[in-house]
């Protein structure tokens, strides 16, 4: 047996309304057409819902019983609806971002920011971990967007790049620098600081260097890109960073560019969201934000 919707919405508002005459008024149709209605209901389900008393109907225990399960269902989806519109205009919802310290420090911190203070009603949820553990949040339905080192090797995943980064070499202020150019073979055999091998961004080093036949071997490995500027600063040795992200350290005189007669190719900074999957309202409105930060 397969009841209409709508004709519950009469039950009900009739049941609210003590009449068809009032209920038809609440529902801007006809008295004929609320009665109409509820007779074929009560012939649908084979029992009588209302007993009629001159113009005041009461429900029958039927309908009673009836009433209780129709008015819990319909509130729930008038709640659902209302709360659709509500995620639609931002009012209420979640933004689940999956993203590295260093990404989250020098690319999007400034955007959370800003959302957070226009939206205030949207949940923030931050998971850290290296480009490719957020890629896999991404995977997992863990998080609805990630901010990564690209390129993203992954099938599932759909990469959009918007920030142009730059590897450079660098070392403290008391280094010793060379007065030329350094080739590929002598960085190499730098006493280097480098990102975990876990990391994007180390795995991409690594590739270079191995392409021209010379595997590097660091003295020292770090989670953290603020790590590896604080390391080589004090004299540990040549640390790889992004020079972009290292402009504050470079400014002040905290850490010097080693000149080499190569470079790194240039990489990219991308926003990944899982492939044939809609963003939500409020990952839509994030990647907007970062849209006007960035000039796509």
């Amino acid at each position: 047996m397969e009841v209409k919707l709508e004709h519950y919405r009469v039950f009900r508002e009739v049941a609210r309304q003590g009449g068809f005459s009032a209920a038809a008024g609440k529902l801007f149709v006809s008295q004929s057409a609320v009665s109409q209605t509820v007779k074929h209901l009560e012939s649908q389900l084979g029992v009588p819902l209302f007993d009629r008393r001159g113009k005041r109907l009461s429900l029958t225990s039927e309908g009673e019983l009836l009433y209780g399960y129709v008015d819990a269902a319909l509130k729930t989806l008038e709640q659902g609806q209302q709360s659709l519109r509500e995620q639609q205009n931002l009012e209420q919802g979640q933004l689940r971002v999956g993203v590295s310290d260093t990404i989250s420090r020098f690319v999007i911190l400034g955007q959370l920011e800003r959302f957070h203070r226009e939206y205030p009603h949207i949940r923030l949820v931050i998971q850290n971990g290296t480009s490719i553990e957020a890629v896999e949040m991404l995977a997992e339905h863990s998080v609805d967007l990630a901010f990564v080192n690209s390129p993203v090797r992954d099938q599932r995943v759909e990469e959009h790049r918007f920030f142009r980064v730059h590897d450079a070499f660098l070392a403290g202020p008391r280094y010793p620098l060379p007065q030329r150019p350094l080739a590929a073979a002598e960085v190499a055999a730098l006493p280097l600081i480098l990102l975990e091998r876990k990391s994007n961004a180390r795995r991409l080093v690594d590739d270079w260097f191995a392409a021209q036949g010379l595997p590097i071997s660091p003295e020292i490995e770090l989670g953290s890109h603020d790590l590896l500027l604080d390391f080589a600063r004090i004299g540990l040795g040549v640390c790889c960073a992004i020079e972009e992200f290292a402009e504050d350290y470079l400014r002040r005189g905290l850490v010097v560019k080693l000149p080499v007669d190569f470079s790194l190719p240039p990489r990219h900074i991308s926003w990944c969201k899982l492939r044939d999957v809609s963003l939500s309202p409020s990952a839509k409105r994030f990647v907007d934000f970062i849209g006007g930060r960035y000039g796509w």
